[in-house]
């Protein structure tokens, strides 16, 4: 697709609109760490070594200058919906230089890339806000809320944590690093077999998905445990750990090893040592957090505090436009924000 400039004048400065791919995309390293300046060193050379590349970026330079003053990074994923991929992107990296804010900047990158995608034929994007005020304006609604987990205790002794669980026959492994990628296959195919089985929708997890979200974990000194029954595995969490503070930032156990953590079998085991008997008890849940907005659903999902959001792309096109994804679902979807909405799904964790 051709990537187009275009020339703004609001009164203030000039600037040019441009769209970066590949390589281009890392001149934005500058204006992420200025206004990112909470992101660890190890994250921002992991994002911009790993992530950034695969990303479409629209950015505003100040003519004067030739600085790069605002940008808005796409990333593009695929979601699941009721069996059929669906291509998205996640909006991510929204960013204005404190010099340049209120000039309507943002609004014009954000419009910008609502197009673009729209070309692409995608019919919703979505984004995690940091201010859901900022994008409720352009159409973004609230569509998913994640579980928060409380930590055990007993995982900061990493070896006393597996033996335990071992102990009543769950096998525990924590992967290092440099073995990781040994499982990413089998990762893939669990997860693909698990969501399909408990979750409406859910972000589609590829090998290369995992590979590139253990290296932003293990990047901020978290990792991955894995959980098998009968060496066939059952479930994972990923947690990362900053200042010391362990946080689960996914899991996701089959209906079997749920089962079997309700099971007299479990409970029952001598050896069950800290753990109580279900398995809301192995990781405090209580707490769901929304997550994800998109457009047309203006009220929070749930009491909690939602925290993605998303943005119909398609559905106010004439019918002809619309890319035939209804074979996905057991109705003609257009308005795909709503159905995210009142559907179970799983997005979690994003890179």
């Amino acid at each position: 697709m051709e990537l187009f400039t275009d020339i703004i004048n609001n009164g203030f400065d000039a600037y040019r609109i441009e769209c970066l791919q590949g390589k281009n995309v890392l001149a934005t390293r500058p204006l992420w760490e200025e206004v990112f300046s909470e992101d660890s060193k190890a994250f921002t050379d992991y994002y911009f070594a790993n992530k950034a590349l695969s990303n479409t970026t629209f950015i505003c330079r100040h003519l004067s200058t030739e600085q790069i003053v605002s940008m808005v990074h796409l990333t593009p994923y695929e979601m699941t919906i009721q069996k059929t991929g669906v291509p998205t992107f996640y909006i991510v990296g929204v960013a204005t230089k404190k010099s340049h804010r209120h000039r309507g900047l943002m609004s014009t990158l954000l419009n910008k890339s609502f197009e673009y995608a729209a070309r692409l034929l995608c019919p919703f994007v979505f984004l995690m806000p940091a201010n859901p005020a900022i994008y409720e304006p352009f159409g973004f609604s609230y569509i998913y809320a994640r579980p928060q987990y409380s930590v055990p205790e007993i995982i900061k002794r990493r070896e006393i944590y597996i033996n335990h669980l071992s102990a009543t026959g769950i096998q525990v492994q924590y992967l290092e690093k440099e073995t990781f990628p040994k499982i990413l296959s089998a990762l893939s195919d669990f997860a693909a077999e698990t969501l399909f089985a408990q979750y409406d929708y859910y972000l589609t997890r590829s090998p290369s998905y995992y590979n590139i979200l253990l290296s932003e974990l293990y990047a901020q000194n978290g990792g991955i445990y894995t959980f098998s029954l009968h060496n066939r595995l059952e479930g994972y969490f990923l947690y990362t750990e900053e200042e010391s503070r362990p946080f689960i930032q996914e899991l996701l156990f089959s209906h079997k090893l749920h089962s079997y953590l309700d099971s007299p079998n479990y409970v029952n085991s001598p050896d069950n040592g800290l753990f109580a008997a279900s398995m809301d008890s192995l990781f405090d849940n209580s707490n769901a957090v929304p997550y994800v907005m998109s457009t047309l659903f203006p009220a929070p999902l749930s009491e909690c505090k939602p925290i993605i959001m998303a943005k119909n792309l398609l559905s106010g096109q004439e019918s002809t436009s619309i890319p035939n994804y209804s074979h996905a679902t057991s109705s003609n979807i257009t308005d795909y924000v709503n159905f995210l909405s009142t559907h179970k799904g799983f997005i979690n964790e994003i890179v």
